[in-house]
């Protein structure tokens, strides 16, 4: 998907998809959320590139996440 469209455009796919990518739950069970793309686009630094419309569902799977970690830890 990359290699056609280009890094930026995949992940804007990628987020604004229903679907959560094997990945992302992943790296969540390896306890490395900072490698997601979700932590990335969240980054004021890419706000350029990310909108609203991307941060948003990044925001919700990354809350999702760590709400699935907190009940797997206790």
């Amino acid at each position: 998907m990359m290699r056609q469209m280009g890094a930026v455009e995949a992940a804007r796919r990628l987020l604004v998809s229903g679907d959560v990518q094997e990945g992302f739950h992943r790296l969540v069970r390896m306890g490395r959320i900072d490698l997601t793309i979700e932590f990335a686009v969240l980054n004021p630094k890419w706000n350029s590139i990310f909108d609203v419309r991307y941060r948003e569902p990044a925001w919700w799977r990354l809350e999702q996440a760590m709400k699935g970690q907190e009940g797997a830890a206790t």
